[in-house]
Formats: C-alpha cells, sequence, structure tokens
C-alpha cells in the first residue's frame, strides 16, 4: 500500500497522469480469500480514496481459485460450490498453494464469490477487476478428470472464462443501476419527490435525486456522466452573480436554455452523450452566446441529430416549438454530416386536451436515427435528410431545420384570362336572372 501511493504521488508530482493502477495477484491473504492482507495493506479505503482524488481507477486481480487454508474453502466444499474430480484427491491447482477452483457453472456460486468480492473490495471502491487465472489454470490438463455442476470439464470447460466474469460483471452492473447510475437535480422539492418516487416504482431501489441548483458553484459535477437526458427550462435568465463561473467562462449568457447546454458539455465524460430539449431559439438565435455554444458543439464536438418538434408537444404547459438536440462529447470535434427530422405528430393532438391520434411519427424517428448511414441520399424535400457540416458552417452554425430545407413547388396552371372574364360575364348574367326572379315574388 505504502508503495503504490508513494508512485503515485511521484507521477503527480512530476505532472504525469496514470489512467490507472492494478494491484495484481498476492495482495490478498490467501487465494480464494478475496482480501487485502492488512499486514500489508492496512486500510484500503484510504489508499482507494487518495488515489480517486488524483483520478486514478483502482483495478484488483482476482484468480478463482481456493486454497485449502482459505477462509472460504470448507463453508464452500459444503455447498457444492467447487470444481469436482473423478478420482483420487481433490485437487485442481498447486500454484503457491493445494487449491480447488470455484464452479463459476454454479448459480450460487457466482453470487458467494460476488458477496466476498463486494465486501472486500468493490465497497472500499475498486473500479474493476481483473480476472486473471481464469482459463481454468489447472494443475493437470486431464479435462476428463473435472467436472462442474453442469457436466465433464471436456465437454464444457470452453465456456468457464465467461462466466467466471458474470461473477462480477451482472452483480457490479446492478449495483451500479441500483444505487449509482441515476442522478438528478431540481430546486422544487415537489418534483424531487415526484422523481424519486418515478425511479422507485421502475425498481431503482436508490436513485440519487438531490436538491440543488445546477446552475451555480454549489454544482462542482465534471466530467462526471456517461449519458445526459434533458428537459431544461425553456426560457429565463439569471443574475450572473448565481451561475458558476465555469459555464460563463464558455457561454457569457444569462438565459438558462444556453447555461444548460454548457452544463451538459462540462458534466459529461469525453465520450458521454446527450439528448436534450431545447427552445428552437437556440437553434437560430443570432447573439454572439447562441451562436457561440452552436459552434461549440458543432466543432469541439460531434452533433449527430437536430429533430424539431411541433408547437403543441407540451400543451397545455407550454406551447412554445421546441428540438432535440444529439450529440457526443469528444473534445476533439467529430461532426461530419449532421441529421434533421422534422416532427409533424407525436400520437396525441396538438390542442390542450392532448388526445391520442393515430398520427405519430415517433416509430419512425427511432428507425430512421438508428440507420442514418441510409438517410445519406435523401433529398432537402423529404421529412429527414442528411446536412454536411461545411453547410452548418456557412450559415453561421445555424441549427433550423428550415434554413436547410427545400420546399418542392408544384406549378398550377390556370386558364386564359379571357377565358376567366367570360366566367365572371357568365355569372353576372346568372346572377342577374335570378335577382329578377326574386323581385317578381316579391312584388307578389
Amino acid at each position: 500500500m505504502k508503495e503504490v501511493l508513494e508512485v503515485a504521488r511521484r507521477y503527480q508530482k512530476e505532472g504525469i497522469h496514470i489512467d490507472q493502477i492494478v494491484i495484481d495477484f498476492f495482495h490478498w491473504t490467501l487465494q480464494g480469500d478475496w482480501k487485502f492482507d492488512r499486514k500489508y495493506w492496512p486500510d484500503p479505503k484510504a489508499m482507494i480514496d487518495e488515489l480517486h482524488s488524483m483520478g486514478i481507477k483502482v483495478i484488483v486481480s482476482v484468480w478463482p481459485s481456493v486454497d485449502r487454508k482459505s477462509e472460504n474453502f470448507w463453508p464452500m466444499l459444503d455447498r457444492g460450490l467447487l470444481i469436482k474430480t473423478e478420482r483420487g484427491a481433490l485437487q485442481t491447482y498447486d500454484f503457491q498453494g493445494d487449491c480447488v477452483e470455484i464452479d463459476v457453472f454454479n448459480p450460487e456460486t457466482r453470487k458467494y464469490v460476488w458477496e466476498v468480492c463486494k465486501k472486500n473490495y468493490y465497497d472500499f471502491g475498486i473500479d474493476a477487476f481483473w480476472l486473471d487465472n481464469s482459463e481454468p489454470d489447472f494443475g493437470v490438463y486431464d479435462f476428463d478428470h473435472y467436472r462442474y455442476i453442469e457436466g465433464p470439464a471436456l465437454s464444457c470447460s470452453n465456456i468457464y472464462p465467461q462466466l467466471y466474469s458474470r461473477v462480477f460483471y451482472d452483480k457490479k452492473k446492478k449495483d451500479h443501476y441500483m444505487n449509482h447510475m441515476f442522478h438528478g437535480y431540481d430546486m422544487d422539492r415537489t418534483m424531487l419527490r415526484i422523481g424519486a418516487m418515478n425511479m422507485m416504482t421502475h425498481g431503482i431501489d436508490n436513485p440519487f435525486i438531490e436538491y440543488r441548483d445546477s446552475l451555480s458553484d454549489q454544482n462542482q459535477d465534471k466530467e462526471q456522466y456517461s449519458l445526459v437526458l434533458a428537459n431544461p427550462p425553456f426560457k429565463g435568465s439569471l443574475d450572473a452573480e448565481s451561475v458558476s463561473g465555469d459555464l460563463l467562462k464558455v457561454c457569457k449568457t444569462k438565459k438558462t436554455e444556453l447555461l444548460f447546454l454548457t452544463l451538459f458539455l462540462r458534466i459529461l465524460k469525453i465520450g458521454g452523450r446527450c439528448a436534450c430539449i431545447e427552445p428552437v431559439g437556440v437553434l437560430f438565435g443570432s447573439t454572439k452566446s447562441h451562436e457561440s455554444i452552436r459552434k461549440e458543439i458543432v466543432e469541439n464536438q460531434r452533433l449527430e441529430a437536430v429533430i424539431s418538434m411541433p408547437s403543441g408537444v407540451f400543451k397545455p404547459y407550454a406551447g412554445v416549438s421546441t428540438a432535440i438536440l444529439i450529440f457526443t462529447k469528444t473534445e476533439h470535434g467529430g461532426t461530419d454530416h449532421v441529421w434533421f427530422y422534422d416532427m409533424k405528430a407525436d400520437g396525441f393532438s396538438l390542442d390542450d386536451k392532448r388526445t391520442p391520434v393515430a398520427e405519430n411519427d415517433i416509430p419512425d424517428i427511432i428507425e430512421r436515427f438508428k440507420n442514418r448511414e441510409k438517410e445519406v441520399d435523401r433529398k432537402r424535400t423529404e421529412q429527414s435528410f442528411m446536412v454536411p457540416k461545411k453547410d452548418i458552417v456557412e450559415n453561421e452554425y445555424d441549427l433550423s431545420i428550415n434554413k436547410y430545407k427545400e420546399v418542392e413547388y408544384i406549378p398550377v396552371e390556370y386558364p386564359p384570362t379571357s377565358e376567366i372574364m367570360a366566367n365572371i360575364r357568365e355569372l353576372e348574367n346568372e346572377i342577374g336572372k335570378e335577382m329578377d326572379e326574386l323581385e317578381k315574388l316579391l312584388k307578389m
């Protein structure tokens, strides 16, 4: 532990960034204990916390072998969680101990090992597991001698590494999904309660939903999230004093719809994606702030799609026209072509009642977005089409679909003027006759 921290501190002092450190084999007491040897690793959590503060991820090596002297050997043997042998001694591995590998074909084995590793590694903050020695490495490669719950090793051993990875992937994924994946902030306590209840009714036990002013210095999140889904306020202005200085450096404005876009760029990890709903004014606004945030997304990130929505989709609460922006944070550009879609219907009427209707473009949007490579040759007279980055730059980063959509005018042929005049005369004569008839009737 001391050596790991000394190395990390020295690299930091020299200005050399380390992405991750791997703590390799025999950091444990015995194979199968799956825990740090406290003689050499007295405070794993403190070590991991310090490494995280330097921006370093921590990985540990985990082997599937269990030493007879391990505290987990006999409990696992009694429950049938270890590989069995067809004849002779129960030993499958003999490197640095008399060991038997775990039977990962047994779901109870995977559960048992994860619970031990979660307690001794994951709960301390370990970021990932290096699943070494997972062929598994037998002492003698006598495959007809070893037996899993699934059958003899000769018939199914090739799948062992995949099932071993599920010990950690499935459980870690579930823990992340339940406790760490979802974050939300709001300044309305009623919305916080509704958001938390919505998560819980969908099976998310412990969502991180917190009272916080997202645009203020109170929010220190930076490069933390892989996905942002947002519907920020459509309009509003804030005092400059209440806005985080980091945001104002990128986009000097008081308009919340622009500040939130800037925030999304800050809190996304490299490679993270965002889908946010913005008022259409953001797409074509002519102020310096409007153009600078659009330029940032087009030039320095990868803008993928602009989906324009009709003005009634948020009725009866708001009648403003909006659009969905979809982009990926890269910090080195990547915008090539941008996909535009002119959504006309979402399955509901566009009045205040919002009653269900048959017209619905959403299934078509989803299908076409997933297959954008097929959209390249579509004409701009159609409902969706691609626009090259060059055209967007030439139009001062205007992202409104009407800037690029072409209207196809169908020529209408009218009869000659003389024929029109003759028709008018004929109508006048008919009107005169009808008026004469009416006068006769009134005199009677």
